[in-house]
């Protein structure tokens, strides 16, 4: 009888059976060959399986550091996405401000210039009146000179200049500023 070889014997080959006398028939030459072809096959994916092995594992790394890098980017572009719109929005605060105060100039110009007209005005208005003053103060000079020269009929020269001054007086009384004393 022929002796059975299991998978944790060591390898044999018809070669070695025959040499010590046994003689193998077809069916165990072919039990033999399936045999070695089997371990043959059994080697070759063991290879493979050890490549896909480390393929699998040097995949995990690269996809690992992969990973890292995108989370890193994400954190970086959120990052910078806030600053953005942390910038965007200091930006769009200032043009407000920007068109607020420019509001404020124009009106403040409208409001100067309105002031500066007025004051125009008023100065105008004011030289007109110190040239309406002074025509009066010199047509009073003028009657004042007139009544101390010509003497009143029936009074005398002190009446006459009384009333004068007392016209004067109320002059400057109802006008206190225009009058220099």
């Amino acid at each position: 009888m022929a002796p059975i070889c299991t998978l944790y014997s060591e390898f044999t080959d018809a070669k070695n059976f025959q040499g010590c006398g046994y003689k193998l028939d077809n069916r165990e030459r072919e039990l033999e060959s399936q045999y070695n072809e089997l371990l043959l096959e059994t080697e070759f994916f063991a290879n493979k399986c050890s490549k896909f092995r480390n393929a699998k594992a040097l995949a995990e790394a690269r996809s690992d550091v992969i990973t890292k890098e995108l989370e890193k980017k994400n954190t970086n572009l959120t990052e910078y996405k806030a600053k953005y719109y942390s910038k965007l929005e200091e930006a769009n605060s200032f043009q407000s401000r920007i068109k607020l105060l420019e509001e404020e100039l124009s009106l403040t110009q409208k409001y100067s210039s309105k002031k500066d007209s007025e004051i125009m005005s008023l100065k105008a208005e004011l030289v007109n009146i110190k040239i309406e003053l002074d025509s009066k103060v010199s047509e009073l000079e003028r009657l004042k000179s007139e009544d101390i020269s010509v003497p009143m009929v029936g009074g005398d020269s002190e009446k006459n200049m009384s009333k004068s001054n007392n016209i004067s007086t109320n002059l400057q009384k109802s006008m206190p500023g225009l009058f220099l004393r």
